[in-house]
């Protein structure tokens, strides 16, 4: 068994706090990093949305597509992109 003094708890308090803020920016990092993926592959490849607009799509698929649009359109880099 270990024994702490003040200065080890209050550090491990302060590394427990810290871990959870980390996680969230990590994550966050990710789903930048996979949004630029998706938005450039899309400018790239403009007939995937158009696709996607044809086809008869369930309600859920219709709403991310049009999260998707929006994210494009707001997005001065992939504004470009027409749909």
């Amino acid at each position: 068994m270990f024994s702490y003094d003040r200065d080890s708890i209050l550090q491990l308090d302060k590394i427990q706090q810290i871990c959870p803020l980390l996680n969230i920016v990590d994550r966050q990092a990710i789903m930048g990093e996979i949004r630029d993926v998706l938005l450039k592959s899309l400018k790239d490849n403009p007939e995937v949305l158009e696709k996607l607009e044809m086809n008869e799509s369930d309600e859920k698929t219709k709403a991310i597509l049009q999260l998707i649009l929006k994210e494009i359109q707001d997005d001065p880099e992939y504004s470009g992109v027409n749909h």
